[in-house]
């Protein structure tokens, strides 16, 4: 997952006693985890992610507790699919799953006034339907 670190980001939230924990050798546990670029992580490193989230059930109340968070563009290809498979899962159960969609139009008004005039001008016609309408591929 070193690799990843060039073009996302992956922060794993724990208490300072399992960073403690974890200094001694033993297994370290998070609570809850942020992505960025997620398109880029694999669905089995998913696997691995969510098994480091297994805080203390019942003893803290928060939505944070056991959360994992995920911010990306849509996939260019199979690789970051997966994050659709959390949309179906809201439909399923909403108060345990939640998938929100948005564009860089949605964040317009934080943007310099030409910054999506200037995306059309440098990225092809594919790349800006994804990065910047939000268009899914499959």
């Amino acid at each position: 997952m070193k690799s990843l670190l060039k073009f996302g980001f992956i922060a794993s939230v724990v208490s300072l006693a399992a960073s403690i924990t974890h200094a001694t050798g033993n297994a370290i546990a998070g609570f809850a985890a942020f992505m960025d670029e997620a398109l880029l992580f694999k669905r089995e490193w998913l696997k691995i992610l969510e098994g480091r989230i297994r805080a203390n059930k019942g003893k803290y109340h928060s939505n944070l507790h056991w959360l994992i968070s995920v911010f990306s563009s849509p996939p260019y290809g199979s690789g970051g699919e997966w994050m659709f498979d959390i949309e179906k899962l809201m439909l399923e159960e909403p108060d345990r799953y939640f998938f929100a969609q948005v564009t860089t139009k949605d964040n317009q008004v934080f943007l310099p006034g030409n910054y999506v005039d200037n995306l059309k001008k440098k990225l092809t016609k594919l790349e800006f339907n994804v990065e910047v309408n939000g268009m899914r591929l499959t």
